[in-house]
């Protein structure tokens, strides 16, 4: 395929998480994390098991829900953290998934990361702190569980790359829908009280469940996303552009990192000048 067509698809899934951070949070105000979350991947699990029951062999199965087992633990995370963070923080801390992933590979796997890589990675971290708070005794307690579940991702990243060219794409994403489902509607009794979903919330499992998990994942499952979003892109300006457009583009990618942190540098001025954090007055709650 492409590299123009697999930038695209991993845009479309980029668009199709964006759109749920808000419509999620406000799901899990009325309704149990767990118990979202297993409804959720159990359409999800119907939607591509329609399509991919018979493409998932038993090994696929069980590599499959493994490598499911770090989806969930993200997601999780990153559900709970909507509750005592804003969507705008919880969207932008969960984005460090990209500078992270390769951290995690290394860690995981010993594979070596240019040393080009290291400055991105601190002015991302810098970003986050100018965005989430003026020292670390302000994170909230949305932002920590949204960082961890960033560092859970870019180990269901790093798996993906390992082990999903290995497998048929759709049945490889079916076992991880199932994986998270089961997992997370095993986890619900013990934790939450039982009780079905009430009407409010039907429209974000369908969203969430058809779009941003059936779809998104099967797009990334398809694609493995081992070549990062910034690796795609290197990849299509030094075919279409060559090593010289490549060298020139340069700074402008690095001036797009660097325009991140002066944007949450302002947006944390416009709060302390509005009396905001995010989308919440100071010393109010998200909840």
């Amino acid at each position: 395929m492409p590299d123009l067509a697999l930038a695209g698809l991993l845009t479309i899934a980029t668009i199709l998480w964006g759109v749920t951070f808000t419509v999620v949070r406000d799901a899990v105000a009325v309704y149990g994390v767990l118990s979202f979350l297993a409804v959720r991947f159990l359409i999800a699990s119907i939607a591509l098991g329609v399509i991919g029951a018979r493409r998932m062999s038993l090994r696929t199965l069980l590599v499959g829900g493994a490598v499911g087992s770090a989806l969930a633990l993200g997601f999780v995370l990153q559900t709970i953290g909507l509750r005592y963070t804003s969507p705008t923080n919880s969207g932008l801390i969960t984005g460090l998934v990209v500078v992270l992933t390769p951290a995690i590979a290394f860690v995981m796997y010993r594979t070596r990361t240019p040393k080009l890589y290291i400055a991105p990675v601190l002015g991302a971290f810098v970003g986050l702190a100018l965005l989430t708070g003026e020292s670390p005794e302000e994170f909230r307690l949305g932002d920590v569980l949204t960082m961890a579940c960033a560092v859970a991702f870019a180990a269901h990243v790093v798996l993906l790359g390992r082990y999903a060219a290995a497998h048929d794409a759709i049945g490889f994403a079916l076992a991880q829908m199932v994986s998270t489902a089961a997992l997370c509607g095993i986890a619900a009794p013990i934790f939450e009280p039982m009780e079905l979903p009430p009407r409010e919330v039907w429209f974000a499992l369908g969203l969430t469940g058809l779009g941003a998990s059936a779809l998104a994942f099967l797009i990334m499952t398809y694609v493995w996303f081992s070549i990062f979003l910034s690796w795609g892109i290197k990849s299509i300006v030094l075919k279409y552009g060559g090593p010289g457009l490549y060298r020139s583009t340069r700074p402008f990618f690095l001036g797009l990192i660097m325009g991140q942190i002066f944007v949450a540098g302002m947006w944390l001025v416009i709060d302390f000048f509005t009396g905001m954090v995010g989308n919440a007055p100071i010393g109010g709650s998200f909840v």
